[in-house]
């Protein structure tokens, strides 16, 4: 199953002993080794002696300094580093933490009637969903006679995801007005506007920061420029059907579909990127639809927790759904939907959707239907 972090499969490390229990056992053997090189007595401490009592005080107070030194060593480590230590890290590779980026899309603007020479609507021109919030125009447009509409990129002036989520239509206000320009319409969903940049996404990038340095065109190199992009990309796909085609597909934050418009500044920007001699092909994945249909019961014992529980089950299945959207690649998991039930208070469910379903790194699940039935009490 894929995960968001590369480095969940390094392993954990301490430089230094660090709980109390670990200490004192290192104090101890030191202590009765000196004892016995220096007075011959070989007796082990009493708990309750007034040494090991000292020694247990010291254990503690180098616990804590070992944890503190455990935590400025792993500092030094892009597993474990964040905030401004993860950037200076981030420096060695020549990468530095990502800005807030603002949201894209495309708008389409109609004229109010068949004009005889062409129309310019200038680079700039701001349109707008409502709520203070503008866009602006990406560059120049002109719409050539006889033409009544014509298309270009436009760009939230507000950097940050404040820009996503405008359905097809939403932003159709024309804030500077254009002789002869009658309505606007953004023709897609804008979305790629992310906050700045975390410290799981930048070490993430330093995790493949070495792969940019190939030009070869292996797949880890083109996930390390796909995610240079924007930190609002999330999950990628990379495989290559054929030699020198390669076929890229990619998810935003949350799992969301990357539009038409979107994917197309992204090509233009790998464009520079890519071996001469790789085709590439950059879409969404396919999506597979599941359901979710299940019964469950609660223990009879719970019944004063019954509404509590049944809140709990919700929110549960809710964030199974949450949890299988998100990731590119992710397998049909309904072992993950039994557990969290499970851990929400249930006794038992019996799961007739999803059963389990593997995928390939270019597909991605997305819920069509959610039935959740109480089944009542049973005894424990």
């Amino acid at each position: 199953m894929p995960s968001n972090n590369p480095y969940d499969a390094v392993p954990d490390i301490d430089f230094v002993p660090e709980t109390t229990e670990e200490i004192l056992e290192e104090l101890v053997d030191t202590y009765e080794q000196v004892l016995s090189e220096e007075t011959g007595q070989t007796e082990k401490l009493p708990v309750a002696s007034r040494e090991k009592i000292i020694l247990n005080t010291m254990a503690y107070e180098l616990s804590v300094l070992a944890q503190l030194f455990n935590d400025r060593a792993k500092q030094n480590l892009p597993k474990y580093s964040r905030g401004d230590f993860l950037e200076v890290l981030a420096s060695f590779w020549g990468l530095t933490r990502r800005q807030a980026s603002p949201a894209l899309g495309e708008a389409e603007f109609t004229l109010s009637a068949v004009r005889e020479d062409d129309i310019l609507i200038p680079k700039g021109t701001r349109v707008s969903p409502g709520d203070k919030l503008f866009f602006e125009t990406d560059e120049d447009l002109i719409i050539r006679s006889p033409s009544l509409t014509g298309r270009v990129g436009i760009t939230c002036q507000q950097a940050g995801a404040v820009g996503n989520g405008f359905a097809a239509g939403k932003i159709n206000i024309i804030v500077d007005p254009v002789a002869y320009v009658a309505k606007v319409s953004n023709v897609d969903r804008t979305q790629g506007g992310a906050d700045v940049e975390d410290d799981l996404s930048l070490r993430t990038r330093i995790f493949y920061a070495p792969q940019g340095y190939s030009v070869a065109g292996p797949a880890e190199a083109y996930r390390f420029w796909v995610r240079e992009f924007s930190q609002a990309i999330e999950g990628i796909g990379v495989t290559s059907p054929s030699p020198g085609k390669v076929d890229i597909c990619l998810t935003l934050q949350g799992g969301e579909l990357p539009e038409e418009t979107y994917l197309e500044r992204l090509e233009e920007y790998l464009e520079d990127k890519r071996p001469l001699t790789d085709e590439l092909t950059i879409h969404a994945p396919e999506v597979e639809d599941f359901k979710v249909d299940l019964t469950y019961y609660i223990n009879q014992s719970d019944a004063n927790r019954e509404l509590e529980i049944k809140a709990a089950v919700e929110a549960a299945v809710q964030e199974y759904i949450t949890w299988q959207e998100s990731t590119i690649g992710r397998d049909l998991n309904p072992d993950k939907l039994v557990a969290l039930v499970i851990g929400a208070g249930a006794k038992r469910l019996e799961v007739r959707a999803p059963v389990k379903q593997v995928i390939t790194q270019t597909e991605i699940f997305k819920q069509s239907d959610c039935k959740v039935v109480y089944g009542g009490l049973e005894d424990d």
